[in-house]
């Protein structure tokens, strides 16, 4: 095969990529979902914290693991692509705030900003799902042209 054209194995890696983007963003759904039913008053703080925060560091685990395989395939763009929500995780991580304290995400002002956190992680998985699917079609066209 040519140099630059991308394998069998390229494509279903590509497409095992785009799932775990999918199944990202509908995680990040749900926790969106769940906090307008705490502004709504619809679900308990405890409830939702129990929820989400046993769920928080193993999404921060897939997406660093899914970086590391763009990192590892060279596809540069994509793993830049990837970089400001990996510095997100990174930091929030770092400073232990990491996961919703039942008693503080009542306060209009923390629960304001993580709704808006959350709708900025949901479109971030979005795009880099739309953007896996994109470079899958396109190795496939590549590959059927050059087969």
């Amino acid at each position: 095969m040519n140099a630059g054209v991308p394998t069998p194995f390229d494509i279903a890696f590509g497409i095992i990529l785009a799932v775990v983007y999918l199944l990202l963003a509908i995680w990040e759904f749900y926790i969106f979902a769940q906090l307008q039913s705490l502004e709504a008053d619809e679900i308990s703080s405890k409830d939702l914290c129990d929820t989400i925060n046993r769920y928080v560091l193993p999404e921060y685990f897939v997406h660093f693991i899914v970086s590391a395989c763009y990192l590892y395939k060279q596809k540069w763009i994509t793993f830049f692509f990837n970089i400001p929500l990996l510095y997100l995780h990174i930091k929030k991580f770092s400073n232990k705030k990491y996961s919703f304290d039942y008693l503080s995400i009542r306060l209009p002002i923390e629960l304001k900003q993580a709704l808006r956190e959350h709708t900025l992680f949901l479109s971030f998985y979005g795009y880099l799902f739309a953007w896996a699917i994109a470079v899958v079609i396109k190795d496939s066209v590549v590959y059927s042209i050059n087969t």
